[in-house]
Order: structure tokens, then C-alpha cells, then sequence
């Protein structure tokens, strides 16, 4: 009898040291390289827990294309939920910038091509068109 209890104590204190031991206490700091955009605050996440993909950044004049592993934006991050961390790690974001097509209307004057300009940039000004009968006075915005 002495020996049963013995042995069921000490499979008790085993099991207990072994649940100990399997639990992950560790957590990491998960931060966000936004490349220009808003700032987005790191989080800190148990080793065995999730990530919730935050709200997507801002930034003027660009299309935001997602989050990436690395900071060449080469390996994006598909899926947040499926990400396991072993160390504090940085996700950098990926931006495209606008362009923006630009027409000149010459009111029947001689055609003048459209220009693709990034946001930000400047347009170049055109050869002046020619309309028999008229002089160019130059080019306004509507």
C-alpha cells in the first residue's frame, strides 16, 4: 500500500514537472517597418500564440501592397494566422506609387500626347500645339 501511494505521488509530481516544462513562456515583440506610411505600434504576442494582421498603413500618394518578411519585400506574409515566431521579428511594409495619367485638351489645336506622371512629380510642359488662325496663350487647369 506504502508503495502505491508512493508511486502514484511521484507520478503526479512527474506529470506536474512535465507540464511545466512543455508550457512556452516566452513571448516576442512583433514590430512593423511601414517604409514612410503611418506609424503602427509593435505588438508582443505569447511563443505560441497568434497574429492578428493590423490595420493596413497610409501613406500618401502610394498603394499599400502588404506585408513582407523581409526588407526587401521579397516573401510576403499570406496568411498572419499561420506565422510562428522564435524571436522578435520585424515585418516591413511594400508600397507602390501612384501614377497619375495627364491629358492636354488644345481646344481643336494640334494633338499634344498624354503623360504618365508619378504622384509627386512634375509635368513636362508639352511643344506648344498650333491652331490656324490662333496664338497659344499657354495651359490652365480647369
Amino acid at each position: 500500500m506504502r508503495k502505491t501511494k508512493f508511486l502514484v505521488c511521484l507520478l503526479v509530481v512527474l506529470t506536474a514537472f512535465l507540464l511545466v516544462a512543455c508550457t512556452n513562456n516566452k513571448t516576442y515583440t512583433i514590430s512593423f517597418e511601414t517604409n514612410g506610411g503611418e506609424k503602427i505600434e509593435s505588438v508582443v504576442i505569447e511563443g505560441d500564440g497568434t497574429l492578428q494582421a493590423p490595420a493596413e498603413p497610409k501613406k500618401e500618394g502610394h498603394k499599400f501592397l502588404g506585408w513582407f518578411l523581409d526588407e526587401a519585400c521579397e516573401q510576403p506574409v499570406t496568411d498572419f494566422s499561420a506565422l510562428k515566431f522564435e524571436a522578435d521579428t520585424t515585418l516591413y511594409a511594400k508600397w507602390q506609387i501612384n501614377t497619375y495619367t495627364v491629358t492636354f485638351n488644345t481646344v481643336g489645336g494640334s494633338a499634344v500626347d498624354n503623360q504618365t506622371v508619378e504622384h509627386g512629380k512634375a509635368v513636362a510642359i508639352p511643344a506648344n500645339p498650333t491652331k490656324e488662325g490662333y496664338e497659344f496663350a499657354g495651359w490652365y487647369l480647369k
